[in-house]
């Protein structure tokens, strides 16, 4: 779940071109929570009585969004100028402060604590026993610590950003290079990809416990990034480019070569399919962004309609000079959830970015009789982006009740194949100068429709081609 979904979760709706803020009673389950001499299930429970008796608190009628913040304050939770670049695009800075400095990052990460699998387990296991309101409540308080960090590490001069280009890449119709986008964010460009890459992300968030000898009692100082990966086992990294996710709330960078790549690829499966080929549905597309950029090359003989059941209109985190709001104007989503979208449009190919957590939607995919190849946006085979058994075929996550004998996709006449040369321009949220290569485009392909020996042999190749 991204930061600033959370963040959202936890405040007012702004107007367009002005950023989210947070409600007066978030800020108060905030203090409640740093006044706690100690994390525990009483405390916390003792916080979410204070965030419920004050969810309701909202500003009268006719006040401004902007509600409890001086005027001369307001500008400075925006980011003016970094060095010398000034910002036109302004976006939201989260300072360091104790308020926000919560007992969740205190406790855990700003004190020498054993660091035992124990510890984290049983973090988790509070966590879990949630309910779906508290679960909310303890995300979005580390969502809003986590932005602090990546707010810091945005603005460090340790970062080596190029706020010129970071500031270009803001507008959603502009497509940097690939080269542009690496260089702007120091990642590096050997890309890799293979049905480990989640492990990979696994390994990372494990490397404290390397620090850690537990016979001889040792105790270890943890960051926040190091706690907050090991409480949800797959690495999340707090860096530069992870503050561009937070600003604009995506989960993808798109290049320039991934969009020609991927506008090529879809041409010639609309031609396979002949001259009855259907419009592409690009579901989970809060913001249409994608669809947009395939749209604009003029390559794909149908259009791509975006979908999404509740579109996004407003999903930046900065502000919006006025006389540049038209660059942020892109064609609105459809209002459709999946099954909707699939009944109306009959297509016969899908693209589906971002699919929820735990979640499947496969399933409706290859139940829609006219879908001869849905493709897939994320880390693939893993629990965070869709489900391991239902939506990847990961026999070890197959649930005790089902008695299939074959992966769901592979029962109904699909075969899985890695599109690694589309994915290697793609850039994805968990991608850091430590590793790359984690976000995926995998496609799903009906037997009848199966891809030639050729396209099979470019794919296969692609994943050794230099940059």
């Amino acid at each position: 779940m991204r930061p600033a979904y959370l963040l959202r979760c936890a405040a007012n709706t702004p107007p367009p071109g002005e950023p989210a803020k947070p409600t007066p009673g978030f800020l108060k389950s905030l203090a409640a929570w740093i006044r706690q001499d100690s994390f525990d299930e009483e405390g916390l429970r003792t916080i979410m009585d204070v965030y419920r008796s004050q969810e309701s608190t909202k500003p009268a009628k006719g006040v401004s969004l902007w509600y409890g913040i001086p005027e001369g304050a307001r500008e400075k939770i925006l980011f003016q100028s970094i060095g010398d670049h000034t910002f036109k695009l302004c976006p939201v800075r989260y300072p360091k402060s104790d308020v926000v400095r919560s007992q969740l990052y205190r406790y855990y990460a700003g004190a020498k604590i054993p660091l035992t699998i124990e510890k984290i387990e049983s973090t988790r296991a509070l966590v879990n026993g949630m309910s779906n309101k508290e679960k909310m409540t303890f995300l979005a308080c580390a969502a809003q610590v986590e932005s602090q960090f990546l707010s810091q590490a945005f603005q460090s001069p340790k970062s080596g950003v190029n706020y010129a280009a970071f500031e270009r890449m803001l507008y959603p119709k502009y497509l940097p290079s690939f080269r542009e986008a690496t260089g702007t964010f120091r990642l590096p460009t050997q890309w890799r990809y293979s049905p480990e890459d989640f492990l990979t992300l696994e390994n990372i968030a494990r490397y404290p416990l390397d620090r850690v000898d537990q016979m001889k009692g040792d105790t270890v100082s943890l960051s926040f990034e190091e706690w907050h990966s090991l409480l949800f086992n797959y690495h999340l990294p707090i860096t530069p480019l992870q503050y561009y996710f937070l600003t604009t709330d995506t989960s993808i960078l798109y290049t320039r070569e991934f969009i020609d790549e991927f506008a090529e690829y879809l041409r010639q499966r609309c031609r396979r399919i002949g001259p009855k080929a259907q419009p592409i549905v690009d579901v989970m597309s809060s913001n249409g962004r994608l669809a947009y950029h395939l749209n604009q090359t003029g390559r794909i003989p149908v259009p791509v309609i975006p979908c999404h059941e509740k579109p996004n209109r407003n999903f930046y985190l900065m502000k919006i000079p006025r006389d540049v709001q038209s660059e942020f104007e892109l064609p609105a989503p459809r209002a459709l959830d999946v099954a909707k979208a699939l009944a109306e449009y009959r297509p016969n190919i899908v693209i589906c970015q971002d699919m929820p957590k735990l979640k499947d939607l496969s399933r409706q995919f290859r139940a829609e009789g006219s879908v001869c190849e849905y493709i897939l946006m994320g880390v693939p085979m893993s629990y965070i982006c869709g489900h391991p058994w239902y939506t990847w075929g990961i026999t070890g996550n197959k649930p005790k009740d089902d008695k299939s004998t074959k992966p769901h996709h592979v029962a109904s006449g699909f075969r899985m194949r890695q599109l690694n040369h589309i994915s290697r321009w793609l850039i994805e949220r968990h991608d850091s100068n430590v590793a790359t290569g984690f976000g995926q485009v995998v496609s799903f392909v009906k037997n009848t429709a199966a891809h030639s020996l050729g396209e099979r042999l470019r794919h296969a190749f692609a994943r050794v081609q230099k940059f």
